[in-house]
């Protein structure tokens, strides 16, 4: 079997209010980056650090909420944790969660693999 690779942590800032529907995902990175200085430290000392911002979605729950799926490098999820998980955007304060993917085969239901790669 082979070994797993390391990966970035992902999250998710939930609490970004509908009508900022014309912000596009360079607009969310530069208003997060500016409102939270902790993230543009962590860029500035370290060349490594990683903020991306995968995608932004609605809630599934509430319609007039979006999130914002953000990879992240490890000293910058540590620095959002030291802040209460949470991150400024615009007059709101935003909560961070972890999103976990895991590989599942839907074939055998075994973890690490899926379907076309089941034997």
């Amino acid at each position: 079997m082979k070994e797993p690779k390391e990966k970035n942590p992902t999250i998710s800032v939930v609490g970004i209010p509908k009508e900022l529907d014309k912000d596009s995902k360079g607009d969310i990175y530069n208003t997060l980056l500016s409102q939270n200085p902790f993230i543009g430290n962590c860029l500035k000392n370290n060349t490594s650090s990683v903020f991306e911002i995968l995608s932004v979605k609605h809630l599934k729950t509430n319609e007039n909420i979006k999130q914002a799926i953000i990879k992240v490098s490890d000293d910058i999820r540590h620095a959002i944790k030291n802040n209460n998980d949470r991150m400024f955007y615009g007059l709101l304060c935003c909560r961070v969660y972890d999103q976990l993917y895991i590989k599942r085969c839907h074939k055998c239901q075994g973890f690490g693999h899926y379907a076309k790669e089941c034997s």
